[in-house]
């Protein structure tokens, strides 16, 4: 007690949320699902199969620091994402309109016949449709990406493509496609 001071504790917010993550990602995986559900209620209200719902979250549990921001972070698996066109531009990547149009459209061609619809079946494919245009792997994944989530960021593309499903993804991809031949 003698080294008890007067003046406040030091409180470190950044290593108290650095703590959060920690233990979100030590959380089997039951268990995490089951905390996420009373932020999850509203999301997954139409679609509440709870086997889904865990191959979802367990995609986002490494990204994770607060439960709270689970539902921003899965929306796309619940609800139709509305995003601008503009979205599929990224110059880092070199990516512009044509390049998502041709990516999304050779995509598409390449899935539709896929019969297996894995994350290893649908990988094995988009890299060949990488292969296939002699362009980099973002130039075809950008596109995808913004259309199956509307999101700059979310987890892998092969990854979502698989939990989504087939016919979700290819009528993602197809919106896409569409968007941007509307501007066309």
């Amino acid at each position: 007690i003698a080294r008890v001071q007067k003046a406040g504790a030091i409180f470190n917010l950044e290593r108290l949320n650095f703590f959060n993550s920690h233990y979100i990602r030590k959380l089997p995986i039951e268990e995490f699902t089951e905390r996420l559900g009373p932020y999850l209620e509203e999301l997954t209200k139409d679609n509440p199969d709870k086997n889904y719902l865990k191959n979802c979250v367990v995609l986002i549990q490494e990204r994770l620091k607060f439960l709270s921001e689970a539902p921003d972070l899965l929306k796309f698996f619940f609800i139709e994402p509305d995003y601008e066109v503009e979205l599929f531009v990224h110059e880092k990547m070199k990516v512009d309109m044509g390049m998502a149009t041709t990516a999304l459209e050779n995509s598409l061609t390449a899935l539709v016949t896929l019969s297996g619809w894995t994350e290893e079946e649908i990988q094995k494919t988009l890299i060949g449709v990488v292969e296939k245009l002699d362009v980099k792997n973002g130039q075809v994944l950008w596109p995808i990406r913004v259309a199956l989530t509307g999101e700059k960021f979310s987890p892998g593309v092969w990854e979502v493509a698989s939990r989504l499903g087939k016919d979700c993804s290819l009528k993602r991809l197809k919106v896409g496609l569409d968007k941007l031949k509307n501007i066309a």
